[in-house]
């Protein structure tokens, strides 16, 4: 079969009009596909400003915690010194030390590697010093020397000095978006 012999233009004017007829055609399906990724974009960061939302409260109350648990240390050495009872010293301090569950439940859902790790060498370090202080008064109600470990004390303090030093470093930076190496997420709620 042999084209019919037109003019070019009629033959300019006939590939036009298939050309707007596929393109009539395809425009449909490539609008929803378009749609369909924008609302799913969207889906996406209403999600991210959720989770951010909730990773930025549970690195306020990490902060918070941390600071309480600093101040109990502290009290408690101060209590021993000036005599108090030493099991009841011990006994209140490590409640105030404890990670709240609901903190701990926080911790694991939502932040970042680098946090998780930088809270667990913080707690490490401050249940260290603080038995190495409390140690280091002795109990008299025991009839029980200081421990001396002047060396250790002094060690375990820079260590939790600079433990303290790197979460609020480490939760500052996140929460001003800066990202570390180890910012790997852990779970579904981790960046």
């Amino acid at each position: 079969m042999t084209a019919p012999d037109l003019e070019p233009a009629t033959w300019v004017a006939l590939i036009a009009a298939g050309v707007a007829l596929l393109v009539g055609l395809a425009g449909p399906f490539v609008n929803a596909r378009t749609q369909k990724r924008t609302i799913e974009a969207q889906r996406e960061m209403a999600n991210d400003e959720r989770l951010w939302a909730k990773r930025a409260k549970v690195y306020e109350e990490i902060l918070l915690w941390s600071a309480q648990a600093d101040s109990a240390r502290s009290d408690a050495a101060q209590a021993v010194y000036q005599g108090e009872d030493f099991e009841h010293v011990i006994e209140r301090l490590a409640g105030k030390m404890q990670l709240p569950l609901s903190l701990q439940i926080g911790l694991d859902a939502y932040a970042s590697e680098h946090v998780y790790e930088a809270v667990r060498r913080f707690r490490r370090s401050l249940q260290r010093v603080t038995a190495l202080v409390v140690n280091q008064a002795g109990s008299p109600q025991a009839g029980r020397p200081p421990f001396d470990r002047k060396d250790a004390l002094d060690e375990w303090l820079d260590e939790y000095v600079l433990g303290s030093v790197e979460l609020r470093q480490v939760i500052s930076d996140e929460l001003a978006g800066k990202r570390h190496e180890k910012a790997r997420g852990r779970g579904h709620a981790r960046a």
